[in-house]
């Protein structure tokens, strides 16, 4: 391990750089309850990372319904990795997508589009580190159609006219800023020794790393002269599979999310079961259960999973265990994910590295 350490010391000492920074700096930002099926916005350094050679992701979530200023959350993306034609121990990766956010009476929503890459460096069979940033583009806006100001208030009529003029208007009703975001993994599995078909009997996985977001800290403000930053985001997380028999393996995933004052853990932890293990007809079903604690209330969703072939879906269900300000307890929240995974035969001239599980 010390003979990788030394060969490989920029990478190392960039991974260590972002967990430092992490445990040093401390407003909500888009999440999901299962953060471990949405990796790009987990970390950038999670690109590339996974058993195949493309991979494609949905994954949406309508939060708070019941206060009922809900959130609705879209997320849209893929990666890919590059063929090499020279160097069977590192690839790179391209990542890309769309994320939506929408929220509460004034219609408050920001959409992003993304495109990033990130860089595998194989150091042995069971030990790869990846670097990965990511580039972004983002419109915010609302609508104040729908609000109601106190400059509206008619003594005559005891209440609102909601066609008096609301006496404000100093705002831009949009507002376009760029963002950038980076990450560091180190993966350790089970040792695959070359095999080219993927046979599942090797499963055990271990992902530890951290994802940087809003290094630019963009000025987000509809009021021309104001300064309103998003604070950086910072994601360290621990997501692992542990095969305790042929059929059965554990899963577990812990993230501690942190911006500014705004911080919370999240966590989940379950067990897969394989029904069918035949390359091209693979079947597993997966049950979890997911945990958050958080300032304004925690919350647990059991999940359930299922693995056909190349795709894999699932379904969450937030249930508040804590009743805070206007969340009740009791209250559920849903939230789904699609994968589908593409893998390919290597073209001609190309070289494969030892395979990701």
């Amino acid at each position: 391990m010390m003979k990788i350490y030394k060969k490989n010391s920029k990478l190392f000492s960039l991974f260590w750089f972002l967990m430092f920074l992490s445990a040093k700096v401390i407003a909500q930002d888009i999440h999901f309850t299962q953060f471990f099926r949405n990796p790009l916005q987990v970390s950038p350094g999670l690109s590339g990372v996974f058993n195949g050679d493309t991979r494609l992701m949905f994954q949406a979530r309508n939060q708070w319904r019941e206060i009922p200023v809900d959130y609705k959350t879209v997320t849209l993306s893929f990666d890919t990795k590059l063929p090499s034609y020279l160097e069977d121990d590192k690839f790179w990766s391209l990542n890309g997508g769309l994320t939506y956010d929408l929220a509460g009476d004034s219609r408050l929503q920001q959409t992003g589009i993304f495109v990033g890459g990130g860089y595998t460096k194989k150091f042995s069979q069971k030990v790869f580190g990846t670097i990965g940033f990511n580039l972004s583009g983002n419109q915010r806006g609302f609508d104040p159609g729908a609000l109601l100001f106190d400059r509206q208030y008619d003594p005559s009529i005891n209440g609102v006219n909601a066609s008096a003029p609301n006496g404000e208007g100093l705002w831009d009703l949009s507002k376009i800023f760029f963002d950038a975001g980076m990450g560091a993994n180190i993966r350790i599995q089970a040792d695959q020794k070359g095999q080219l078909v993927d046979l599942l009997n090797k499963r055990s996985k271990l992902d530890i790393g951290v994802g940087v977001h809003h290094l630019f800290s963009p000025n987000t403000s509809f009021f021309p002269d104001a300064v309103s930053k998003i604070p950086m985001r910072l994601n360290p997380y621990v997501m692992g599979v542990l095969q305790v028999s042929n059929n059965i393996d554990l899963t577990t995933n812990l993230i501690y999310v942190t911006q500014a004052a705004y911080n919370e853990w999240m966590a989940s932890a379950g067990f897969r079961v394989y029904l069918d293990k035949n390359p091209g007809n693979t079947f597993a079903i997966d049950l979890n259960v997911n945990y958050q604690q958080r300032e304004i209330g925690n919350r647990i969703a059991p999940s359930i999973e299922m693995l056909y072939r190349n795709v894999r879906a699932g379904f969450s269900y937030d249930i508040n265990l804590t009743k805070t300000g206007v969340l009740p307890t009791g209250q559920a929240d849903p939230e789904i994910f699609v994968h589908y995974i593409i893998k390919k035969i290597p073209r001609y001239k190309t070289v494969r590295v030892c395979p990701l599980i």
